[in-house]
């Protein structure tokens, strides 16, 4: 199986990082910087696992099967953002599985807020995130590998 997750990551410094590894290896990536003082701390960041077989190293193989499931992704997204209108508690993690899979396929998403305020957000990062899903992954700058 290969591992396969996307990442959006809030800092304190209001820079947001997003990017997506295969088997722990980034392939595609972007940070926006924030308008504060450098602070690389998170305040939030929510995570899309999957687990898949038969997928390339290539990062144009996995924006690919990011792109193909993005309709089961985005209606996740979507259901935890509803689930999550009141907010979620600080420093826990959130983890919900995906419904609509193909045979042989896992996906969760796994999110965290760590101040009381970001967690009062995560509806509207998830609810955004899930809107902007397919823009995000086709813009998403392939990365080069790390030199073994």
């Amino acid at each position: 199986m290969t591992e396969l997750t996307f990442y959006r990551q809030g800092r304190k410094d209001g820079g947001i990082r997003t990017g997506v590894e295969v088997n722990d290896e980034s392939v595609l990536g972007r940070f926006e910087e924030g308008d504060k003082e450098t602070d690389s701390a998170l305040d939030w960041y929510v995570d899309v696992r999957c687990s898949v077989s038969k997928l390339g190293n290539d990062p144009e193989d996995a924006r690919r099967w990011l792109m193909e499931h993005a309709s089961a992704i985005q209606a996740a997204l979507g259901d935890l953002a509803k689930e999550l209108k009141a907010g979620m508690d600080l420093s826990s993690v959130l983890r919900r599985k995906v419904a609509g899979t193909p045979r042989g396929v896992q996906i969760y998403i796994v999110c965290s807020a760590v101040r009381r305020n970001t967690a009062q957000e995560m509806a509207k990062v998830l609810s955004g995130l899930g809107v902007q899903w397919r823009e995000l992954i086709s813009r998403l700058p392939a990365l080069e590998p790390t030199p073994a």
